[in-house]
């Protein structure tokens, strides 16, 4: 599998990706045509792409600045406690409005559990 990617990453944060995977043999002792594809890929279904054992080279001329700068960009999207128990709380909301009262619950709970911990650190 070869990788491509085409251009920088766009307003929304995606990357324009060509992935490219080799043609099986065929009976001649060639390789049928590679199949290639062009999608749009989040950070981290790039990242994911780039951690295949399947990978075998990266066309793209920034990869090492851009490997430092998904990782950044990862790191700062870590969510708050308080974040994610407004979340939570939502979801639950949400859950319990569409009649799935087991997802309510295991949010409602997971909420609980996030508020004891703002709690014990004194918030």
């Amino acid at each position: 599998m070869n990788i491509t990617l085409l251009g920088k990453q766009r307003k929304d944060g995606k990357y324009k990706v060509r992935t490219v995977y080799q043609g099986a043999p065929n009976m001649f002792g060639g390789r049928d045509p590679a199949k290639v594809y062009t999608s749009i890929l989040t950070p981290q279904q790039v990242r994911d792409l780039l951690a295949s054992p399947a990978l075998e080279a990266v066309n793209w001329n920034g990869y090492d600045d851009a490997r430092k700068q998904l990782s950044a960009a990862e790191a700062k999207k870590e969510k708050t406690l308080a974040q994610r128990l407004n979340f939570h709380l939502q979801f639950a909301g949400l859950m319990a409005s569409v009649g799935r009262d087991e997802k309510r619950d295991e949010h409602y709970v997971n909420a609980q559990e996030l508020a004891q911990q703002l709690v014990d650190a004194g918030h």
